[in-house]
């Protein structure tokens, strides 16, 4: 299998949450951008909740734009790994992102959410690898997925209710 690197984490002034997904899709990879394949409904989930339209219609400037007027951090869970293709059960051979030392550099954040199963059950094995990580740090939440890939897509606004409390204070 292929070794693949992920991207970098997004970091607006001041982040009051982060969310972290497992690992950036084969699409995400190309164009260095998270969530870009289209049929992912994390833009449209953040454009909707922050009434800040169809996000996912925009460039990714605008979309970025956005996390940094909601001042919402992006990264994943996973630094490398191994995997061919995009579906989060290839995934073999982590590297962990140095989450903990994010935390430590942007001491406002009050949320961590992760986005969908998968990302949760990666950061709770991280998170035994990280000798300074302080499970009393920032609230942390599991949200459904917004991946077209996972099962328990559900309804839109099942997604939204979800996700809604823990965007907004």
């Amino acid at each position: 299998m292929p070794r693949l690197d992920g991207l970098d984490a997004f970091i607006p002034a001041n982040p009051r949450i982060l969310i972290l997904g497992s690992f950036p899709g084969t699409e995400s990879l190309e164009k260095h951008e998270y969530y870009a394949k289209s049929s992912n409904r994390f833009w449209k989930l953040i454009g909707d909740v922050f009434g800040l339209g169809e996000l996912s219609t925009q460039n990714y400037n605008s979309k970025l734009a956005a996390l940094k007027h909601t001042r919402i951090a992006l990264w994943d869970v996973v630094a490398s790994c191994e995997r061919h293709g995009s579906l989060d059960s290839q995934i073999r051979n982590p590297v962990w992102n140095d989450i903990p030392q994010l935390l430590q550099e942007y001491g406002g954040v009050e949320k961590i959410i992760l986005n969908g199963a998968k990302a949760a059950g990666l950061f709770t094995k991280a998170t035994k690898t990280w000798p300074n990580w302080n499970p009393n740090s920032p609230q942390i939440a599991q949200c459904l997925s917004t991946s077209p890939a996972n099962q328990r897509y559900g309804p839109w606004e099942t997604l939204i209710e979800e996700w809604r409390p823990y965007l907004l204070r």
